[in-house]
């Protein structure tokens, strides 16, 4: 806690000895480092936001202007990605009317924006193989701290997906002193909107008249939203808070009517969301006459509908590759299947297309499906209707069974969805419409981490190891990539970084792929540890728990204390086991075996125990994490669990020489 203090003083320096000095015009200006209220100055705060204001305005569904205005106090080197000016551009959306300060500590102006400053940056890469989307971009690299920036600039976009996200704070490391966020929509048009962590979660409404220049509309009417937001402060990030949920202020407000390249919809349910995406795919799954005779011929000797999604998933795994394609909509419609089977090649939309139509045309049903793909998306809201994705991918409904398919992936099993699509809310796309529905949960009986090995001691604590690992589910995704990768001086690198282990060798890394619906890797190796257990005299001592030794980070409570978060031990429910069996030198013999260890908790379950067989120390270890929701006053209980499975894998074991 002194630690703590004392930087906080050191850092508050700067800004008194300043105080002293300048007149009393700093005292008021906006722009001064010197006026940001105490409490928004914390250990934690690497900057300050002191005014945010975006106004969002739709004249129609297909005209929508935003202006953007911001100043922000940087207070150390680690807040400058909060001073940024950032915004990207495409065939729908132009960026417009940018302008810049930055100003002293003092508020002064110390430079002001030129066009030269302005980057125009083109996003394409090795994956983004073809799109029209490019960013603009400017900061002020100052690096005399406290300093602050201002930005002005104006978007306009045709049309939008029908759904907008405001975060006043969208950092823990930014403290916010004022914020808002206005909404003007025609007084005929509707939206819905969900707040979280806003201390203000419903807007200010009220109405905005312009007078236009049609000849058949004099006047029009807007309905005005405006949400605020002040003194936020900067926070510990939240280690064990449940991942899939907004921890941060977050508002996010979707419109019943939209308009998106030309494509028009009424989005008040998820079933007319998903008739917007059928327009999209509209015709787009039409294959050439010569390759439908190749399908057929294909699945000639496959009975069943399962069979059939074997044979071409295989088909398109080994004969097409990912690129990202993003021209016009491109970002939300595919490119037809006629293309991507020419050309082999096409984006998450496009292949996931080429499959679906590929299964259509040998008589099996599947549902274009589009999900928030990876570990930190945020859910799908079922109660307010909007695009939550960045991702697609394909639902095979089959009788009594579902089958996934992860179009992109030229290694995914048939039916994994894994960490990067599992257990989350997705929208598949019907002849119907949407429809809402879950993706496959993985549990702590699937994702398996078994160890077996055999360790040969002598005498002078040197360590030769031959470890087998068997991973399974969430737990063989890495040594899934390591085992496809094929470069072995990487891989090598990998182990080296990862094993926390003394001076080793590796003299052998060996992998076997499993691919079934629950996938499953073996990892072999061979290593030679030099001085692993400490000699004294005749005395080895040595910690039997070679490879699976817990470090435990323990997270400042008060911050989850004072919030009612749900908190949770693991991301991924787990099962470790470790049977390693240690062969001691001639002549040594265990001093003392360690009583068992057993701990139960909420969270998960844990046993260890050593036992003697011949001349074999013999080391055992279980550990099972579950993935349930616990109340944030639960936290003492997880970090007294954990603390104790960390003391535990360090337990040390005394071997001596006889006379």
């Amino acid at each position: 806690m002194r630690s703590k203090i004392l930087l906080f003083f050191f850092q508050t320096i700067p800004f008194l000895a300043l105080a002293q000095v300048e007149n009393n015009t700093a005292s008021t200006n906006k722009y001064s480092a010197l006026t940001i209220p105490k409490s928004l100055i914390n250990p934690q705060a690497t900057a300050v936001m002191r005014e945010y204001s975006e106004v969002f305005m739709m004249q129609s569904v297909d005209k929508i202007t935003t202006h953007i205005h911001f100043i922000v106090t940087v207070l150390k080197k680690e807040g400058e990605k909060h001073a940024r000016f950032l915004s990207y551009y495409d065939k729908l959306r132009k960026v417009s009317n940018i302008t810049g300060k930055l100003y002293g500590t003092a508020g002064n102006v110390v430079k002001k924006l030129k066009s030269s400053d302005i980057q125009d940056i083109g996003l394409s890469s090795d994956i983004n193989f073809a799109d029209d989307n490019r960013v603009k971009a400017a900061e002020f690299n100052y690096g005399q701290f406290p300093y602050t920036v201002e930005f002005d600039y104006d978007i306009e976009a045709t049309g939008s997906i029908g759904k907008e996200l405001w975060q006043p704070q969208d950092s823990e490391s930014l403290s916010v002193e004022n914020a808002y966020y206005e909404l003007q929509i025609p007084e005929n048009e509707k939206l819905s909107y969900k707040a979280f962590n806003l201390e203000n979660e419903k807007p200010i409404i009220s109405k905005h008249i312009i007078n236009t220049q049609e000849y058949s509309v004099k006047t029009q009417v807007f309905d005005v939203y405006k949400w605020t937001a002040s003194n936020l402060i900067a926070q510990n990030k939240r280690t064990y808070t449940y991942p899939k949920k907004y921890d941060l202020p977050t508002l996010i407000v979707v419109f019943e009517h939209f308009k998106y390249g030309g494509y028009e919809a009424t989005a008040h349910t998820w079933e007319n969301y998903g008739k917007f995406f059928l327009k999209l795919n509209e015709g787009r799954d039409k294959l050439p006459d010569a390759f439908k005779s190749e399908l057929k011929q294909m699945v000639n000797d496959c009975p069943t509908p399962l069979s059939k999604v074997e044979k071409l998933y295989d088909y398109l795994q080994k004969n097409t590759r990912y690129v990202s394609i993003q021209f016009g909509i491109g970002g939300f419609q595919p490119f037809p299947a006629m293309d991507v089977c020419t050309k082999k090649y096409g984006d998450c939309k496009g292949l996931t297309n080429f499959m679906y139509a590929m299964l259509k045309e040998v008589g099996v049903l599947s549902y274009y499906t589009l999900v928030g793909a990876g570990n930190d998306h945020k859910p799908l809201e079922k109660d307010l209707v909007g695009d939550y994705f960045n991702h697609v991918f394909l639902c095979v409904p089959i009788e009594k069974d579902t089958i996934w398919l992860e179009c992109t992936s030229q290694s995914n099993p048939i039916g994994y969805c894994g960490s990067f699509t599992g257990d989350r809310d997705v929208l598949l796309i019907t002849p119907e419409g949407g429809k809402v529905v879950h993706t496959p949960q993985y549990k702590e009986k699937e994702n398996l981490e078994n160890r077996k090995a055999q360790l040969t001691l002598d005498a002078e604590g040197n360590v030769l190891a031959k470890i087998q690992t068997h991973y399974s589910g969430l737990k063989q995704e890495m040594p899934n990539a390591l085992a496809n990768h094929n470069n072995t001086k990487d891989v090598q690198d990998f182990y080296y970084r990862r094993l926390q282990l003394p001076n080793f060798n590796i003299r052998s890394i060996k992998f076997e792929v499993e691919k079934k619906r629950i996938p499953s890797v073996s990892e072999n190796l061979e290593l030679s540890i030099s001085q692993y257990a400490a000699k004294s005299g005749k005395r080895l001592f040595l910690q039997p728990n070679l490879l699976n030794k817990l470090n435990y980070n323990i997270p400042d409570t008060s911050d989850y204390m004072l919030q009612s978060k749900e908190i949770v031990a693991s991301n991924t429910a787990f099962t470790e086991t470790d049977a390693l069996e240690w062969l001691i030198p001639e002549g040594y013999s265990l001093e003392h075996a360690p009583e068992p260890i057993n701990l139960e908790s909420t969270f998960g379950t844990y046993k260890a125990q050593i036992s003697v067989k011949d001349n074999k120390l013999v080391y055992n270890r279980n550990l099972v994490v579950n993935k349930e929701l616990h109340a944030c006053q639960a936290m003492i209980e997880m970090l007294t669990f954990f603390q104790n499975i960390e003391k535990a894998d360090k337990m040390k074991v005394v071997l001596v020489k006889k006379d």
